[in-house]
């Protein structure tokens, strides 16, 4: 029973981190995101761009999970380059009327947060991870991303 216990264990966590490929097929140059902030209140968001190389045919991107969002992946082709980018929209634009009062039946009415449940994984702050399909078959890759400087656009 002892022994047991830790090569149960062992077989969960090491199922939990064979879901991510080892190796891609096609070349990733470059991986950054960058947040920028537009000209009016409230808005910004952070721009995700993968630099691609030897990239082959049959390949579908589909989603990247990135800061606890999952947003839909883009394929741009550029002269030398491929380029695969991504948006997160983390604008607070919404005009929310939160009521907060002593008596809790005064806060009748207020909207719930909208909370995103469809995230995946446990990443770190500059970690992400980009889902795509070869011959039908979703794969998953994870990879740091470098921090590029703030962008501000009037």
């Amino acid at each position: 029973m002892k022994t047991i216990i830790p090569i149960l264990l062992l077989a969960i966590l090491s199922c939990k981190s064979s879901k991510f490929e080892k190796k891609l097929p096609f070349k990733i140059k470059k991986a950054t995101f960058q947040h920028w902030v537009g000209g009016q209140p409230g808005v910004k968001g952070i721009k995700i761009a993968f630099e691609l190389q030897n990239l082959e045919k049959g390949i579908v991107f589909h989603h990247i999970y990135f800061k606890n969002t999952k947003e839909k992946l883009y394929l741009r082709n550029a002269t030398k380059n491929t380029l695969l980018t991504a948006n997160i929209n983390t604008a607070n634009r919404e005009n929310i009327d939160v009521i907060i009062h002593r008596d809790a039946s005064k806060e009748y009415g207020n909207k719930l947060p909208k909370v995103k449940s469809d995230f995946l994984f446990e990443l770190k702050e500059n970690e992400c991870v980009i889902s795509y399909l070869i011959n039908e078959k979703e794969k998953f890759y994870k990879i740091t991303l470098i921090e590029e400087k703030h962008a501000f656009f009037p």
